[in-house]
């Protein structure tokens, strides 16, 4: 039963224009780390974790994903299921599908063993989700510098191969806009108030699990990519919660800030706005959808209590 499970998804895959995408809901659920994303799409859309179902409807399919080597069975196995085997074989290796083109070695080696079939649903699929430095770059953040993020095009991969109906994508950038139609993908940044979110920190750096941890040194990580987004504002916006600079320099030094007066600037406080400021969005952030993933009060964002759908 398994084997012809197996078999209709490889079927489907292979028969469908452009592996099904065009049936597809594609959501980037964007946003700073911490902000929830996952709690959002666990708890509120059913989603669950594309490598722990890869039969599931709705799946949530991150960047971090594949930073995690238990992942990658997961991945070699979809490549395998997906009509792949010799691509799945040799990628095994690297655990990286998605850039075999860049160990020549290793693609060379596919090349040899791969049957024309094989040949033809691998360059369909790099057509649509392959490895490009600019489409890896995200307007945002600039990560992974130079060669932009490779695994924004893993994440491509995982969506063209899927069978799910509604594919999350989770970011704390929006490269993944650039492999798709600007209408057929919808960037919804879920909004964590200024206040949880670093209560959100504090609950994390005092965890008993060290993998929860965020390095507050690191300034491509935790408030600092909040930064990335987000500004004060003298007026409500994104949710009518009103902050002084002392409240955010005492919850800074809680989380283990030590840098509280260059990060307060980095928000642009200005001395006028020290008495009392709002959060708003940076210029450049653009989403179809802004949610509030705390509902601490009314604004632009929406309330996430009910959101069943997007």
């Amino acid at each position: 039963m398994k084997y012809l499970l197996n078999y209709t998804r490889w079927v489907a895959l292979y028969e469908a224009r452009e592996f099904n995408l065009d049936q597809k809901d594609l959501i980037l659920l964007s946003g700073p780390s911490a902000s929830g994303k996952t709690y959002f799409a666990m708890n509120q859309l059913g989603a669950k974790h594309w490598y722990d179902d890869l039969d599931a409807e709705t799946v949530l399919v991150g960047t971090d994903n594949f930073n995690n080597p238990e992942v990658g069975p997961a991945f070699i196995k979809l490549v395998e299921e997906a009509g792949m085997p010799t691509l799945a074989k040799i990628a095994a290796e690297t655990d990286s599908p998605h850039v075999i083109k860049l160990y020549d070695d290793k693609f060379k080696e596919w090349e040899e063993e791969a049957s024309p079939e094989e040949k033809s649903k691998y360059e369909e699929i790099e057509r649509i989700a392959g490895y490009d430095p600019e489409k890896c770059k995200s307007t945002i953040r600039k990560m992974g510098g130079r060669q932009g993020d490779g695994r924004v095009s893993a994440m491509a991969w995982a969506a063209a191969l899927l069978s799910a109906k509604t594919i999350l994508f989770d970011d704390v950038g929006d490269a993944i806009k650039n492999y798709y139609d600007s209408d057929k993908i919808k960037d919804v940044l879920i909004f964590t108030p200024l206040d949880k979110y670093l209560e959100n920190i504090i609950s994390r750096n005092n965890s008993e699990n060290t993998t929860e941890h965020i390095d507050t040194s690191d300034q491509e990580s935790g408030i600092y990519q909040y930064l990335d987004w987000y500004q004060a504002v003298d007026e409500p916006d994104l949710d009518d919660k009103k902050y002084t600079s002392d409240e955010i320099k005492s919850k800074l030094e809680e989380a283990g800030y030590s840098n509280t007066e260059e990060i307060l600037n980095k928000f642009e406080v200005t001395d006028s706005l020290k008495d009392g400021f709002y959060i708003g969005l940076k210029d450049w952030v653009k989403p179809n959808r802004i949610i509030n993933s705390r509902d601490a009060g009314t604004g632009r964002a929406e309330s996430a209590a009910g959101i069943t759908a997007l």
